[in-house]
């Protein structure tokens, strides 16, 4: 599957960051005007959403329509494992209303290499531990073309008990090879 073209849009402001003071990155504040957010005064405000939001509006597609992050959770269809260019939701902190969101690029064992804005206040790639994921997206309008086949993600209770059981029978051992 090639790169979709939201990724390849996001790809395009790899490196962008805040200007410290009163200036701001005219760049960054784009961001927030092609996501529907012209209003807003300075580049220090959250913009990961933001970032997301114009990238995928620059593809012709629809975003959250929100600046918060957290949003993007209802929006698209979910997917159960990553794909280059889904959108990967991530919890921040204990508070239940805060999160980051980005695109996935990749993972491994332990983390999710995620391409975003708002990164140590640039759009950078980073490394994300993958206990904070709370889902991933793909949007709707792409589905078909992409070939992409979204499935319902089983309910994280469910995979609780599922690999509670699993390692008590299993004991974390395996003699497989492969």
């Amino acid at each position: 599957m090639s790169q979709p073209n939201w990724l390849s849009e996001a790809w395009r402001e790899f490196g962008q960051s805040e200007i410290s003071g009163p200036r701001d990155n005219p760049r960054i504040m784009a961001f927030y005007s092609d996501s529907g957010f012209a209003n807003i005064a300075h580049d220090e405000t959250a913009w990961c959403a933001a970032f997301v939001g114009a990238c995928l509006k620059r593809s012709q597609l629809k975003s959250s329509g929100s600046l918060m992050a957290r949003s993007y959770m209802r929006w698209g269809s979910a997917l159960q494992s990553g794909l280059p260019g889904a959108v990967a939701v991530f919890s921040r902190g204990n508070d239940p209303v805060l999160g980051h969101v980005g695109f996935w690029l990749g993972e491994t064992a332990q983390s999710i290499a995620v391409l975003g804005g708002n990164q140590t206040d640039a759009v950078t790639v980073i490394a994300v531990p993958k206990a904070r994921l709370l889902g991933l997206r793909w949007p709707v309008d792409h589905l078909e073309q992409s070939g992409v086949v979204a499935k319902p993600v089983q309910d994280a209770g469910h995979f609780k008990v599922a690999l509670a059981h699993v390692l008590e029978m299993e004991g974390g051992y395996s003699d497989d090879a492969f």
